[in-house]
């Protein structure tokens, strides 16, 4: 037993004992009232005081507390009785008053509370409060601020007070809109450790990543048990590439809050992204059980199904949020996403465009004063055209340039590239009617702007009339000679290899296979095999001691106009779902792809062709992760295609092993 509960019983044991002279005495059953509610028995506590209230009608402090204690255990409405009643008796009591305010509030009374509220003449931190919430709720945000923050420098160290404003200041204007507060409040002496936490979604909202974890580390050093600053606290690790210390903050959070949805569907977001596919099934499928209508829990458990192909589920799980959240960012991408991976792409199109809604994609647009085209006939126009995403999207799609030409011959168009494709877009669209601007340059006049992975939308773009004429790139031949050069005095088949995607990718572990795990490959004879993997995980080569299995120009490889004019001279390239295999595609190059279980939507499972690049074969996961059999299979194809005759078909033989 605690200090405070053995003063408590004490308390309640003298309280009896007076009683027991003098029960006819209504202080003492007020008394003994509180004392047990104090202790946590409220029905009993109502009834004391329901015993003190009869034998004193006109005390409004007994009046009072019993309303009070009506309310708290949700008899509102004879709250209001017993306190209007006394009211009529005793006069303008503070008590009263701020009691029947709170039963109103209770009962949904709003504005009667108000009234009520305003007659208490001492504005104490508690009236404040209930005022705040008030103006909360008739969405006066301006004036429960200014309540709020009145209460809390009544009661500077009062922690719901500090949550109140936190999240009203948040849900008015976002949580970086108001910096300057938590910054002086985190500032005078031991703030509280809620004032750190919202001084860190302040942070954390406006991208100071390093300076919101240090925030939330002061939260949680000062309460090691806050679940809320835990789970933000893993948030900010993420985005610093923490992940295996945001594992531990989410873990703790959910041993010491296991309702804490939010803390369990981050959890689920990490597990998944470590490929941890069970785990984090089981995560986010209790985080929707404790809350079904958590929106984020729901629609990041889809995303889970769908990177399992369970799409009938995860299309469930989007459409019930949008019936309940129409034009939810999440969802409507999500299920633009599901549409398209399932080659529904004429419906998936449109969800698509959810992208720009989405958090990281703020700041990717051009600031632009032309509209946006809704496919229009653009004759005698100029369409501008802005890159997006990866590389990879914007070899694959930047073909879309070719078809407005030849819907609209009389239009010109300018595309804002990323740079190191401006070397190669530069050479393969340098004409009358299109010009390739770097990103950053001024913008050039025009009259219509559209993103670049919005064109397929306004095109009307389907699995049947997807742009698929290759080559629609082209290496520069004063760049293609000297590597064609070389490669032509290698032996066998000369096979380009790339077996890393970019870092940045989210699932870049499922899409990447270890160099050490392509041995079967390397061991086919009759191949010369070039590197084309950039980056560090080029030094695995070495690492291994393969030196001598590979040539390596990479290091002489500028910009995708290099990768252009080596990938040409190649007879096969083969790589995971990187920007070298579009690359290759565009070239109509032979390339195969070694595909991830949880593939990407262009590339259309089941398929093992591509309607976008005619030259490209597919080799995919049949069970999640397993790049053995994904390797065995590709290597019994270079074997048989190794030991032809001519090089350079595009698929293995039918008798192939």
């Amino acid at each position: 037993m605690s200090q405070q509960d053995a003063e408590l019983a004490r308390v309640e044991e003298e309280v009896r004992a007076a009683l027991a002279q003098r029960p006819d005495l209504a202080g003492l059953w007020a008394a003994l009232g509180l004392v047990r509610i104090d202790r946590g028995d409220l029905a009993g506590g109502v009834e004391h005081l329901a015993r003190a209230a009869s034998l004193a009608p006109d005390d409004g402090r007994i009046q009072s507390d019993y309303g009070a204690a009506l309310t708290t255990a949700g008899r509102a409405a004879d709250a209001e009785t017993v306190l209007c009643r006394a009211l009529a008796l005793a006069g303008g009591d503070d008590n009263l008053h701020f009691n029947l305010a709170r039963s109103l509030h209770v009962q949904g009374r709003t504005d009667e509370a108000l009234v009520a509220l305003e007659r208490v003449r001492e504005r104490a931190d508690d009236v404040l409060k209930l005022s705040g919430d008030l103006y909360k709720e008739k969405g006066d945000w301006q004036r429960a601020a200014s309540d709020y923050f009145a209460a809390l420098r009544l009661r500077p160290e009062h922690p719901a007070y500090l949550n109140d404003l936190g999240v009203l200041l948040e849900l008015n204007g976002g949580a970086g809109e108001h910096l300057a507060l938590w910054q002086r409040l985190t500032a005078e002496g031991d703030a509280h450790p809620v004032a750190w936490f919202f001084l860190g979604n302040a942070l954390a909202a406006q991208s100071r990543m390093s300076e919101a974890l240090a925030a939330y580390e002061r939260a949680t050093a000062l309460d090691p048990d806050f679940a809320e600053a835990l789970n933000n606290r893993a948030l900010v690790l993420g985005k610093l590439g923490r992940e295996d210390e945001a594992l531990a903050c989410l873990g703790r959070a959910t041993e010491i809050d296991p309702g804490l949805v939010a803390a369990r569907t981050n959890l689920g977001c990490i597990l998944s992204r470590n490929n941890a596919l069970a785990e984090a099934e089981a995560m986010l499928a209790r985080a929707v059980a404790l809350d079904p209508s958590s929106t984020d829990a729901r629609v990041n458990y889809g995303a889970l199904l769908m990177r399992q192909r369970r799409f009938p589920e995860a299309e469930a799980l989007f459409r019930t949020v949008l019936a309940e959240v129409p034009g939810h960012p999440s969802a409507e991408l999500n299920l633009g996403l599901l549409k398209l991976n399932r080659g529904e792409l004429e419906q998936g199109w449109p969800y698509y465009e959810s992208r720009w809604k989405m958090p990281q994609m703020a700041g990717k647009r051009p600031a632009l004063g032309s509209p946006e085209w809704d496919g229009r006939p653009l004759d005698g126009r100029t369409l501008f055209v802005f890159a997006e995403q990866g590389f990879g999207d914007n070899l694959q799609f930047v073909r879309y340039l070719d078809e407005i030409h030849a819907r609209f011959p009389s239009a010109r168009v300018v595309f804002y590239a990323l740079h190191q494709l401006v070397g190669l877009l530069g050479t393969c669209y340098r004409s009358d009617w299109c010009r390739v601007v770097p990103w950053g340059e001024p913008i050039p006049p025009h009259d219509a702007h559209i993103p670049l992975l919005s064109l397929p939308w306004r095109c009307g773009t389907g699995v049947a009339t997807i742009p698929a004429r290759v080559p629609y790139l082209g290496a520069d031949p004063a760049r293609l000679a000297p590597w064609r050069a070389r490669l032509q005095a290698a032996p066998g088949l000369r096979v380009g290899l790339v077996w890393s995607t970019s870092e940045t990718f989210i699932y870049r572990s499922a899409k990447t296979v270890a160099l050490k795990t392509l041995e079967p490959l390397l061991a086919v004879p009759g191949v010369t095999w070039v590197n084309l993997q950039f980056g560090k995980e080029a030094e695995e080569i070495a690492a291994l001691g393969w030196s001598g299995r590979f040539l390596d120009p990479m290091p002489e490889v500028r910009d995708f106009a290099d990768t252009a004019a080596l990938v040409d001279g190649l007879d096969l390239v083969i790589s995971v779902d990187t920007a070298v295999a579009h690359l290759a595609g565009a070239l109509a190059r032979p390339v195969w792809m070694l595909d991830r279980y949880d593939t990407d939507w262009r590339w259309l499972p089941p398929r093992e062709d591509s309607p976008w690049y005619p030259t490209l074969l597919i080799f995919r996961q049949e069970a999640f992760g397993d790049w053995t059999a994904v390797v065995q299979r590709a290597a019994a194809a270079l074997h048989d295609l190794a030991c032809r005759p001519q090089t350079a078909p595009l698929s293995p033989c039918k008798d192939s092993p």
